[in-house]
């Protein structure tokens, strides 16, 4: 919530709207503006992560709330209802903000962006930027792309190091936020410190585009491996309506093939006696 709203200069309501779902994740829709644009978003939070003894079971609730939206879509975009049928391209989940604590990539980390690879567009955030240096924030962003090239891990942009602080100051232009210390103020919106500027061009601006598309792309990935677990049990289901109509046409022939089976049979030995009680007329007149 913090690092939202310093990214839309605007203190959310985030925490206490989050409704808790069956999944153990919560969502809220917060009304944000940019530039005296007002528009909606719908946040998703995992409160607790990394807590549970089982980190499975919580790997698994959000693998399977990724799921549960693609199912939706395709559901949406299957729809007979035209409406219905195009609203898919503007559901589902844009991007994923992956926080990452400072100075130690876990290897619980690189677990869930594994399963979540594929599933949604990653863009991960290196937390507290403010408590590394630059030297420290610049090698830890290359240890964290060196793990996610070598698991190959999609990521829709390399990792932002961002300082998010509830504390705000004004200055002679503007009001920033940013935490401070005895030798200064690390501010939030002053890129040598924080790339929480580079993240909201990212997200709102540059990347917008590049976002959509890349939902779609992934989406499109989905769809693709449902229709084609779907070809085999289309042909089975093919040729199990040929067989059906095989047994079905055998089935009401048989009556007819029984009975024009028995009348050749008939005929045959009517035919056989006919010939034999004439060679056996033919061998008494001869005698």
């Amino acid at each position: 919530s913090t690092l939202l709203s310093n990214l839309f200069a605007k203190r959310t309501s985030y925490e206490h709207k989050m409704e808790p779902t069956k999944r153990g994740i919560r969502d809220s829709m917060e009304t944000l503006e940019i530039e005296g644009v007002p528009f909606k978003v719908r946040l998703i939070d995992t409160p607790g992560y990394g807590d549970y003894p089982n980190l499975n079971k919580h790997f698994n609730s959000i693998t399977r709330y990724l799921d549960n939206e693609m199912v939706e879509m395709y559901k949406r975009e299957k729809s007979p209802n035209v409406l219905s049928a195009f609203s898919w391209v503007v559901e589902g989940i844009d991007v994923l903000l992956y926080f990452i604590s400072p100075h130690r990539l876990k290897q619980v980390d690189i677990d869930l962006l594994k399963k979540l690879s594929g599933r949604v567009t990653i863009i991960p955030i290196l937390a507290k930027a403010d408590t590394m240096t630059p030297k420290e924030c610049q090698d830890f962003k290359r240890t964290v792309m060196d793990a996610i090239d070598r698991e190959s891990i999609k990521i829709f942009h390399e990792p932002f190091a961002v300082i998010s602080s509830e504390n705000s100051r004004d200055n002679s232009t503007s009001r920033s936020s940013g935490r401070t210390y005895p030798w200064g103020t690390a501010e939030s919106e002053n890129e040598e410190f924080s790339d929480l500027p580079a993240l909201r061009r990212c997200l709102v601006y540059d990347g917008l585009t590049g976002l959509h598309s890349e939902k779609v792309k992934i989406y499109e990935e989905y769809r693709n491996k449902q229709l084609t677990g779907l070809r085999p049990l289309r042909r089975i289901l093919r040729l199990g309506v040929r067989t059906a109509i095989q047994v079905g046409l055998v089935a009401l022939i048989f009556p007819y093939l029984k009975e024009a089976y028995v009348e050749w049979r008939d005929n045959e030995e009517e035919e056989r006696n006919t010939k034999q009680n004439d060679r056996y007329r033919r061998t008494r007149w001869n005698s």
